[in-house]
């Protein structure tokens, strides 16, 4: 009748089978003949049975430092007997190690499982016995028919499929019949079916990427386990397509700009629908470097779409690309991919360090303003923005500007540019961009404006006709010290009167000023102040300036006491 072996090995330290020898009951075999001491120099046995014509082969295996010379193996019978084995052809397979195959074989008419204990005699004639040593197991054979699995062609969404098919055990005398009530599983996947009276079974189950349909039924105490030829499946490919945008056309290198878009798969019926918790790469390729590379990942929401923060390098493009290394889930989808329109990045500049002077300033006088532009984010070499043009602009409200003068900036990015100040107001750097002087051609510098300077504008003063006298004095007798003060008002010097005036004296060989009086202009701009004659030294008169005149200092006058 056909039948299924199932052997079993079980592989067991020596410390183990002296234990186990020692606590259970001996084997009715070993009760035959009187064991002799245990050898130590044998270390495991293990058995099994071999399904052959006309019966089964016992094979053992024994690991010894010691060769093995002789082998003994009773078969426990399931129904009480016992079939004692003797005849072992013994072959030495490596170091320590020996296998016995068992010359003739026998025949197990009982189903169920046939356990075997073992004994092992070395070269010194030391005996080692293992009970349980291991397990044939005889059962009646099954087998599937008429299995059937459709569609054979499906995609990763509409994946069900049907299953059906019956199952079939032998009997005792040697026919075969239908094998109701026996689980079925399908490989790999959680379904399961059970069979009716006519041994058939049948079912719908989802493949979930799976690609083969293969049942099983697992042998029981009676009937042996059986699989059905794998029938294969195909899977189409779902057409996806991305979208990305987000990207300005005219970025500044350093922006933090937010890529979007959105994945879409093709159902098999047509529509498209968003593709949810997918990974969507994006990329960058540089325009001037010709550069293309992995910038970061996102995962889209459950409505496909996906939203990630990148920094701006340079001119050049984003690309989204999903699939992009095909995985073992993805390979049923198509890759897809978009990319942005090319965006001209240009690195920001900055003008640091404006100062205009002098402040406050006379009014026709000129007005210098001194600054440097730099780049932000750009390589070393270009940090500063070398030999472009630039300019200088006024404004009396902050407000409204007016272009005074060009210029450019030199090798390190600094600037000085001139204008004549006429009022009030306010002073600025400007810098227009572009690729001019040691610009990127690719990625070219955006302008900047530098900080406004406020500078007070008043009128310019003098002194003219200063004179000491009488020159030189005789000692104790006065000294009169006089002059004019003017102010330029557009290009005429007129008279300022009112206003006050200190007179300084230095002594010779002294450094030091010491304020003497203050006296008042005249209505024709005349001050005049008399003094009393002591030592040599030097006259001066300052003038500190208003709200709306410039101070200024006279020439000095040196006379001589007698």
């Amino acid at each position: 009748m056909p039948l299924v072996l199932i052997p079993e090995v079980r592989v067991r330290r020596l410390a183990t089978v002296l234990t186990a020898l020692a606590i259970a009951p001996a084997p009715a075999f070993l009760a035959l003949t009187p064991p002799p001491a245990i050898a130590a120099t044998v270390f495991t046995i293990t058995a099994g049975g071999q399904a052959v014509e006309g019966g089964y082969h016992i094979r053992v295996s024994a690991s010894s430092d010691q060769a093995i010379e002789r082998v003994q193996v009773v078969v426990r019978h399931p129904d009480g007997g016992a079939t004692t084995v003797e005849d072992f052809q013994i072959e030495q397979r490596s170091t320590r190690v020996w296998e016995a195959l068992s010359a003739s074989p026998i025949s197990l008419t009982a189903i169920g499982d046939h356990t075997i204990d073992v004994s092992v005699w070395d070269a010194t004639g030391a005996r080692t016995d293992k009970a349980n040593a291991g397990v044939i197991a005889r059962r009646l054979a099954t087998r599937f028919e008429g299995v059937t699995v459709t569609p054979t062609q499906i995609d990763i969404i509409d994946d069900q499929v049907s299953v059906s098919g019956r199952l079939l055990r032998h009997t005792t005398e040697g026919t075969e019949e239908p094998y109701p009530g026996a689980t079925v599983q399908v490989d790999g996947l959680p379904y399961t079916f059970v069979t009716d009276e006519q041994g058939a079974f049948s079912g719908t189950i989802r493949m979930g990427g799976v690609s083969t349909v293969r049942l099983i039924h697992t042998a029981g105490p009676v009937y042996g386990g059986s699989s059905s030829p794998g029938v294969a499946l195909t899977y189409r490919r779902l057409q996806t397509r991305l979208s990305i945008g987000g990207v300005p056309e005219w970025p500044l290198v350093g922006d933090t700009v937010t890529v979007t878009g959105r994945l879409e798969r093709q159902r098999s019926t047509g529509e498209w629908e968003p593709f949810g918790d997918r990974i969507v790469e994006i990329w960058f390729s540089g325009y001037r470097t010709d550069t293309h590379r992995k910038v970061t990942e996102v995962r889209t929401g459950a409505d496909g779409r996906y939203s990630v923060p990148v920094t701006i390098p340079e001119s050049g493009t984003y690309w989204a690309y999903f699939n992009h290394n095909v995985d073992s889930y993805y390979r049923h989808h198509t890759s897809s991919s978009a990319g942005t329109r090319i965006h001209y990045a240009s690195y920001p500049t900055e003008i640091i360090g404006s100062n205009a002077d002098p402040e406050p300033v006379g009014a026709g006088s000129k007005v210098t303003m001194r600054a440097q532009v730099v780049r932000r984010y750009a390589p070393a070499d270009r940090a500063v923005v070398a030999g472009v043009p630039v300019q200088l602009w006024f404004s009396p409200d902050g407000r409204e500007w007016r272009h005074v003068v060009d210029g450019r900036t030199d090798d390190q990015g600094r600037l000085t540019l001139a204008g004549v100040a006429s009022r009030d107001g306010y002073w600025r750097a400007y810098y227009g961009g572009g690729p001019f002087g040691n610009a990127s051609t690719y990625t070219q510098d955006a302008e900047s404006i530098g900080w406004a300077d406020y500078v007070d504008v008043r009128y310019r003063t003098r002194v003219s006709s200063f004179n000491a006298s009488p020159e030189p004095v005789t000692k104790g007798r006065p000294i009169t010290v006089q002059g004019r003060l003017d102010r330029l008002v557009g290009s005429s010097w007129k008279a300022l009167t009112g206003a006050s005036v200190t007179v300084y004296f230095k002594p010779n060989g002294s450094t030091t000023w010491t304020a003497k009086a203050t006296v008042k202009t005249g209505s024709t701009g005349w001050f005049k102040k008399s003094f009393t004659a002591s030592k040599d030294g030097t006259w001066m008169v300052k003038y500190n300036g208003s709200s709306a005149n410039l101070g200024v200092q006279g020439p000095g006058d040196y006379v001589d006491v007698r």
